[in-house]
């Protein structure tokens, strides 16, 4: 069995591939969605036009058909809630500015799944562009934000407003990457979890216990 510091760590703190680039992510989440249901795994409907995909601690969650996805993510399941590995869309809708938009997106897979999911910081997060996070600021969703690299528990805040993330935010600098988004819904359960969680992080390390422990 896990224990908590385990689970913690591959939920909130393990390294991650770079991310690549809007047009690359577009085309290897369309790749790996249809090798997905040609393996046999049947299409979820959900609302609002949205697919679900789960296959063991792959999730993936698109707007669209199998035929034509306008806008989707693959997410990782970890102990302690989602990481999204990528996200994609349509690149002409990118170049039109046309809806859907990730913070939609991003809304529907909490409702779905009522956990908090983690988004990297990294180049693809950057070519997205900055007007996400307005919009998740305007659908409700919390943005909380942590130092991955250095007293983790302790530097985990929840950020409340677009003006006060962008302090944590700077285009091409591999130095900001070692800042990790948080989004939950504002009064969900996944809310008080995830604050737990960082506060019984916080608490080992400020009574000096290793926190870099690993079973």
């Amino acid at each position: 069995m896990k224990s908590d510091r385990l689970e913690f760590n591959e939920t909130w703190v393990m390294e991650s591939p770079e991310g690549i680039g809007k047009w690359a992510s577009y085309d290897g989440l369309c790749y790996g969605i249809k090798d997905t249901i040609s393996q046999g795994h049947s299409i979820i409907k959900l609302p609002n036009n949205l697919n679900k995909l789960e296959a063991g601690n792959l999730i993936y969650y698109w707007y669209g058909d199998a035929n034509k996805i306008l806008l989707g993510s693959e997410l990782h399941v970890k102990p302690n809630g989602l990481v999204v590995a990528i996200t994609g869309k349509e690149p002409d809708l990118v170049k039109q500015k046309q809806p859907p938009y990730a913070s939609e997106l991003y809304l529907a897979i909490i409702n779905d799944t009522q956990k908090a999911i983690r988004l990297l910081s990294d180049k693809q997060l950057s070519d997205q562009g900055f007007n996400i996070w307005k919009r998740l600021y305007n659908d409700n969703i919390l943005v909380g934000i942590y130092d991955s690299k250095n007293n983790v528990g302790q530097s985990f805040k929840r950020l409340g407003s677009y003006k006060e993330f962008k302090q944590y935010y700077k285009l091409h600098d591999a130095d900001f990457q070692r800042y990790q988004y948080v989004l939950f819904k504002n009064g969900s359960n996944s809310l008080i979890e995830t604050c737990s969680y960082f506060n019984l992080r916080r608490m080992r390390e400020l009574a000096g216990l290793d926190v870099d422990w690993k079973e």
